[in-house]
């Protein structure tokens, strides 16, 4: 049995908002609050949070404690406001978040209820409700999005807008990128701001942002087996000034140097989008 404090406050926070966001829940099919005692808690070692519905209307929840323990109320709520979603959405697609924005609603109309869990009055403050916002906003992933029909930035502009937030959210935010390539004699590192992109294939930010938010169009880019970041495809390309010397071929330093792509254009571009201009990546040369 569980009984560390901060696991018995994890679980009241969560049955307490539970019951409000799922006022009609079933319990053993009769229509009654749920209790802590309906609650199958277990400790995590590695997730932050997991949930999901039991037979009889029992729910499974759990968290971890060093995560509880270091962030403040704010991160809690959204980080329960995300497993309370999970009762009735188990994946991640865009149905699971439009809930979880939804369950943030049902809470925040009826925070004065609370009193019971959040008994410190930290909660009662807009400023509090707003780090909600917040969290949840930037909470979806590359890990937590159904990259079959979104990517993590349409994601976050989505959660935006249904939570109201006035915050600012990248474009580019959440995108993880990754390139796989060997180290051999046709592969070396260079700086992103060194690699130049034909003026005929060049995009605008806007068209650029639209090919990546198409999981259909996106050619040479695919998310990854883990699903924490996008797999790019390597591209190539050209040195204009003179020949890469042969000692590069091994080093885990960028060289320096003048690069024109020849292939790959967009895949160069989103890369140019994502990272810093002195950000490095291997690429194959010509």
């Amino acid at each position: 049995m569980i009984d560390h404090p901060t696991h018995r406050e994890a679980r009241s926070v969560f049955v307490e908002c539970f019951n409000v966001v799922y006022p009609d829940w079933e319990v053993n099919y009769s229509n009654r609050d749920l209790k802590c005692s309906d609650v199958d808690y277990a400790a995590m070692k590695t997730y932050r949070g997991r949930c999901g519905p039991r037979s009889g209307g029992r729910v499974y929840f759990g968290v971890r404690r060093s995560f509880w323990e270091d962030v403040g109320r704010p991160r809690q709520v959204a980080l329960v406001l995300h497993e309370l979603g999970h009762v009735k959405q188990l994946d991640h697609s865009p149905a699971f978040w439009e809930l979880v924005a939804k369950l943030f609603w049902r809470l925040y109309d009826e925070r004065e209820v609370l009193g019971n869990v959040f008994d410190d009055g930290v909660m009662q403050s807009e400023g509090e409700w707003e780090k909600v916002k917040e969290h949840l906003v930037f909470n979806p992933t590359t890990s937590m999005v159904d990259n079959r029909s979104e990517c993590v930035s349409e994601r976050r502009a989505a959660m935006k807008e249904l939570l109201e937030w006035d915050g600012e959210v990248g474009q580019w935010d959440g995108v993880k990128l990754r390139t796989l390539l060997p180290y051999g004699e046709k592969s070396v590192w260079v700086y992103l701001d060194d690699i130049e992109v034909p003026e005929s294939e060049r995009v605008s930010e806007e068209e650029l942002f639209e090919w990546f938010s198409n999981p259909w169009g996106r050619d040479g880019v695919k998310v990854d087996d883990s699903g924490y970041s996008y797999r790019v495809e390597p591209w190539s390309v050209k040195r204009l000034d003179d020949k890469v010397p042969v000692w590069a071929y091994n080093e885990s330093e960028p060289i320096d140097g003048d690069f024109v792509a020849t292939d790959g254009f967009m895949r160069v571009q989103l890369y140019q989008a994502v990272y810093d201009e002195d950000a490095k990546v291997r690429v194959l040369v010509e």
